[in-house]
């Protein structure tokens, strides 16, 4: 239940930092179909079972979701082109810092493999997967959502940078 009142709370601060509830509905779906489609599907197919430690890959899923899906969308908020799709163009010189941040939280969590206690192997293999997939979803699939059934203003002055400090 931790779990859900944390997404079901992130919604609305999505919603007030990115200013558009399109947006904010994508975002909390990176999380959703990160932390518990995806991770937890694959926890299935791979006969982890659902234990303690289950809920530290889904929270650990949830904040690393939250943290890319709002790198992508600062840069495309932040973007000088007046064109949607050109936007999120000029917004790939994030992918390389979340592939970085990836790549170390990835490689992090695979050094769990080496403990003896089968638990935090399965946590360490959970939560790598689950960054992996996170990845794919921020870099690939958020922008292309976006332009697919996003919010359509085109220009500059319609997309603000975030901040969650409103000017009156």
């Amino acid at each position: 239940t931790l779990v859900f009142w944390g997404v079901l709370l992130t919604f609305p601060l999505f919603w007030y930092v990115l200013g558009h509830w399109q947006h904010a509905m994508l975002a909390v779906g990176v999380m959703l179909t990160g932390g518990f489609v995806w991770t937890r599907g694959w926890m299935g197919i791979c006969g982890i079972p659902e234990r303690v430690f289950s809920v530290l890959v889904y929270a650990n899923v949830i904040v690393q979701g939250t943290s890319f899906a709002l790198h992508k969308f600062a840069a495309f908020r932040e973007s000088a082109e007046s064109d949607h799709v050109a936007a999120w163009r000029s917004a790939l010189h994030v992918d390389h810092v979340i592939g970085t941040t990836v790549g170390i939280a990835i490689f992090g969590f695979l050094t769990l493999y080496t403990f003896a206690v089968a638990p935090i192997r399965e946590l360490g293999l959970a939560s790598a997967f689950g960054v992996g997939w996170l990845w794919i979803l921020a870099v690939f699939f958020l922008p292309a959502f976006d332009v697919l059934c996003g919010d359509r203003r085109k220009s500059r002055e319609a997309r603000q940078p975030l901040s969650l400090a409103r000017e009156r």
